[in-house]
């Protein structure tokens, strides 16, 4: 299963905390059967990953990416900047960051991995069947409604993240808002997706580590 954890821009995942959150999440992944993702804030990608090593089952991502190619260009954080630092791949269109141009991503999907969020299946039969050349590594389903509040995606729209599953059957779809006990990761996994996305309830969790447990290993 694969697990994304965006730390989002939090003060308590910036900075040195920053790195306590990928202590916690990179130790989990030496001894989980789960693929742990990391999405610190852009500020500390750098020195996160300098810190812990990356693997098969730990990886370190970007919250964001623009399509913007390096150079002449201001204010964009670009796939040559990611790769330079080692960044391996990017959450694209969350609710908190929408993008309007998704099918420009086509330039660089092949050459860093994405996580393409959405609202809704209309959305995603938008943005990825109307364009073909663009295939994301990942599809998230996260309800904009529910994202940091405490009812999970997966005990409240179980027919939406069935649909989803059922409209694209080569895609891993991970589920996310909400989500924050071990009931709501095994109705996710119940409906067919393949991995989760979490944010308040890890960065706010006392102890991480113990959070993951709790939540991952069944």
């Amino acid at each position: 299963m694969v697990v994304i954890l965006n730390f989002k821009t939090y003060d308590e995942s910036l900075g040195i905390e920053a790195l306590r959150c990928a202590r916690s999440a990179y130790e989990f992944s030496l001894h989980s059967k789960n693929k742990i993702i990391i999405c610190p804030q852009t500020v500390d990608l750098e020195n996160v990953i300098q810190h812990y090593p990356q693997s098969d089952n730990f990886e370190i991502w970007s919250q964001h990416v623009d399509y913007q190619q390096g150079g002449a260009n201001t204010g964009f954080l670009t796939l040559e900047t990611l790769k330079k630092i080692g960044v391996r791949g990017s959450l694209i269109n969350h609710a908190e960051h929408k993008i309007s141009d998704i099918y420009k991503y086509n330039k660089i999907d092949d050459e860093i991995n994405l996580c393409l969020c959405a609202a809704d299946l209309l959305e995603l039969k938008l943005d990825v069947q109307k364009n073909t050349e663009f295939t994301p590594k990942y599809i998230a389903y996260e309800p904009p409604s529910l994202i940091g509040g405490n009812v999970s995606v997966s005990q409240s729209h179980g027919d939406d993240i069935e649909s989803i599953v059922d409209n694209f059957p080569s895609y891993d779809i991970l589920v996310g808002a909400g989500v924050k006990t071990k009931k709501d990761v095994e109705m996710a996994i119940k409906y067919g997706a393949k991995g989760i996305l979490i944010a308040s309830g890890f960065v706010y969790a006392v102890d991480k580590s113990d959070f993951l447990q709790k939540l991952l290993e069944y």
